[in-house]
């Protein structure tokens, strides 16, 4: 459901940078928001490698966009594990679902639209990803689970179907609440926890 307005309204609906890190257990930190309205070049940047594929620095030929070689493929309940991080982690927070659905409201459409091109860009063709859903607090955890797994699902399939992106680049994950950056006790704080975030993943050749 629409995230409610209130007088911080501008952190709920904000882009956020977490810095990456190699474990998938720990929480991210959260750095200062960008615009909530992202425009393709800065999603670009934020998820450039920070070294290149084979972890020796900038990735080698500039200018030629090679198809990426992805093995995204996990063994089932694994969330993600062995996937490392290689960019920083962008949390879309206008990235909205219908109520207890992974129906992807209208107003999150921009948002996706403008990742789809930053996805698809000669930038990041050779690049792997993956996209992390998030719940809050209410619920069990299988609930949860379920319902997190089919967002990421569903921003997949929606980035796949409208902008020609290879699946096999796009592993869709979800982690239900195990992974929140707020409290969930407040209204507030769960609007912060649903999210979607994604991520350059090394996964090798």
């Amino acid at each position: 459901m629409p995230e409610p307005k209130n007088k911080k309204g501008h952190y709920i609906s904000a882009l956020l940078i977490a810095a990456a890190t190699c474990s998938s257990v720990s929480a991210q930190q959260v750095s200062n928001p960008m615009s909530s309205d992202p425009t393709a070049e800065q999603l670009i940047e934020a998820l450039k490698p920070k070294t290149g594929p084979d972890g020796l620095g900038e990735a080698r030929g500039i200018g030629v966009a090679q198809r990426a070689k992805c093995t995204l493929r996990r063994p089932s309940g694994a969330r993600g594990i062995g996937l490392k991080p290689i960019s920083d982690v962008v949390t879309l927070r206008k990235i909205q679902f219908a109520y207890n659905s992974a129906e992807i409201l209208p107003e999150a459409k921009h948002s996706l639209d403008e990742l789809g091109k930053a996805l698809a860009s000669n930038a990041l063709a050779p690049s792997c990803f993956q996209v992390k859903g998030h719940t809050d607090g209410i619920g069990s955890d299988a609930y949860n689970d379920r319902l997190s797994q089919k967002r990421a699902e569903a921003v997949v399939y929606y980035l796949t179907t409208h902008f020609n992106i290879e699946p096999d680049r796009l592993d869709a994950v979800g982690f239900g609440k195990h992974h929140p950056i707020a409290d969930n006790s407040t209204e507030e704080g769960r609007s912060h926890n649903r999210r979607v975030e994604i991520v350059n993943v090394n996964v090798g050749s």
